[in-house]
């Protein structure tokens, strides 16, 4: 019979030979599963703002077919308004799924992108770094999710990735237009996000 420790040894092992990733490769993306599962297994979204942002899309969906939608809303969005990110997000995917289950999809993108925005910032800091981008999970479930803040919260891995691009090019300044533009985009699409960040 096989102890537990060759029982493990044999698993990461066999992880390993799927591809040529590291084991903190692999750890790396099975916590961004493990992250992502509680958004789609729980029957509510946890939030107390994260109603208002739903019923926000739904009723901003429904202006194309309801008759008398002007006479009780008036429609502020704009794309160039601050958490233009967010409800456009949210507009453009209601076409496809229910506001909650866009709200879900923008939530899991933000799960995914935070720890990779901040292993981009720690390797912008330290190349070698290979287990310091694992403390970017403890940032995803935080106060700011659960009251439901839900722009300011797109706004952090975008911050994160703008910090590492910035580090990125204090550190090579020659040929960095590339960087600098995009640097740019991350900018306009901060503000675009949230105004305060």
């Amino acid at each position: 019979m096989r102890s537990s420790w060759q029982f493990r040894h044999e698993a990461a092992n066999w992880i390993c030979s799927l591809g040529p990733f590291s084991r903190s490769t692999w750890a790396f993306l099975a916590l961004v599963v493990v992250y992502v599962l509680p958004i789609w297994v729980t029957p509510l979204i946890p939030g107390m703002d994260t109603p208002n942002h739903i019923a926000i899309v739904e009723t901003l969906s429904r202006k194309a077919v309801e008759p008398h939608w002007n006479l009780y809303f008036e429609d502020r969005f704009s794309p160039s308004s601050p958490y233009a990110t967010y409800y456009g997000l949210g507009l453009w995917l209601v076409r496809f799924m229910p506001a909650s289950e866009s709200h879900r999809v923008i939530m899991t993108a933000f799960v995914i992108l935070l720890p990779l925005a901040f292993r981009y910032l720690v390797r912008s800091l330290r190349p070698e770094a290979k287990w310091t981008p694992f403390f970017g999970f403890l940032l995803i479930y935080s106060d700011s999710y659960f009251v439901g803040f839900t722009n300011f919260l797109l706004t952090l891995p975008l911050l994160l990735f703008g910090l590492g691009i910035s580090i990125r090019l204090a550190r090579k300044p020659e040929g960095g237009v590339g960087l600098s533009l995009v640097l740019a985009c991350v900018s306009v699409l901060l503000f675009l996000t949230h105004p305060i960040s």
